[in-house]
């Protein structure tokens, strides 16, 4: 199956109540991520897709948080390619600002800086 249409379906899955459904939706998503160019992640949305992993970041089973942590790191080596070296914090911490609550920001911005 291509990228984009896994990706939608497992969108719905990684807010799954039960544990272990959203831990294996999270990995399957992080695994057609870490496969997609940046074409396709935009066509996706890079916004939606780092909402996603900010949502996971803090999930009880580290499965999921592992896969949170991958798809924002994809997501921020896609987003700062193009940008100069001392500007790809500054383009990174605008576009989490940007697209997610405070404190959620703040979560996935430790993920890259770390």
């Amino acid at each position: 199956m291509t990228p984009l249409p896994l990706l939608k379906k497992l969108k719905g899955c990684v807010s799954h109540t039960n544990l272990r459904i959203r831990a294996k939706a999270a990995v399957s998503l992080s695994n057609c991520v870490s496969k997609m160019g940046v074409e396709e992640m935009e066509e996706f949305g890079m916004g939606e897709m780092i909402e996603v992993a900010a949502d996971l970041v803090n999930d009880r089973l580290p499965e999921a948080r592992d896969a949170a942590r991958s798809v924002a790191t994809t997501v921020y080596e896609a987003l700062t390619k193009d940008a100069e070296v001392e500007q790809k914090m500054e383009v990174w911490q605008s576009f989490c600002q940007s697209k997610l609550q405070p404190i959620h920001a703040l979560s996935i911005l430790k993920i890259v800086k770390a």
